[in-house]
């Protein structure tokens, strides 16, 4: 009975994850193509579910009328759940460091993103990269300031 219920409780939080909504993208390549196809900039967001931080920016870039608007007008928006616990289709081994990793959920995969490509592994953390996934400004570590996060994004 309690593994059943731990299932259960596990497959509600996956599904939690990925909340339908019309201008957020939860999947990093499909964000690099959005963004050639609409010459828009990305908005990246590497977050999680189990962090008050990240649960406030998940929630303002959902409900935040003044942020949608503006995210909705320049950005590609994009959420990577690095605690996503679906797995993915196929796992994969990488050598890093001299050491193997299995790479078995979507968390993971997100999560070993921002460990390569940003040299970093905090959330929630936000990264304004050009059509071309290149970076264009420092990350900015969100810390329940909307008037800070927006005055970051203002130059764009």
């Amino acid at each position: 009975m309690k593994l059943f219920l731990s299932f259960l409780m596990l497959s509600a939080f996956s599904f939690s994850l990925q909340v339908s909504t019309d201008f957020i993208i939860y999947d990093y390549e499909r964000a690099l193509e959005n963004a050639k196809e609409k010459d828009k900039l990305i908005f990246l967001v590497f977050t999680g579910e189990l962090c008050k931080n990240a649960g406030t920016i998940n929630y303002l870039i959902r409900n935040d009328d003044e942020l949608k608007k503006y995210l909705n007008q320049k950005f590609i928006t994009t959420l990577l759940f690095v605690d996503d616990v679906t797995p993915l289709d196929a796992p994969y081994t990488l050598e890093i460091n001299n050491q193997k990793r299995k790479i078995r959920t979507m968390g993971h995969k997100w999560a070993l993103l921002e460990e390569q490509k940003f040299n970093c592994n905090m959330q929630p953390m936000i990264y304004v990269l050009d059509k071309n996934g290149q970076q264009l400004v420092s990350g900015f570590h969100f810390k329940n300031n909307k008037i800070a996060l927006l005055d970051y994004l203002k130059e764009y």
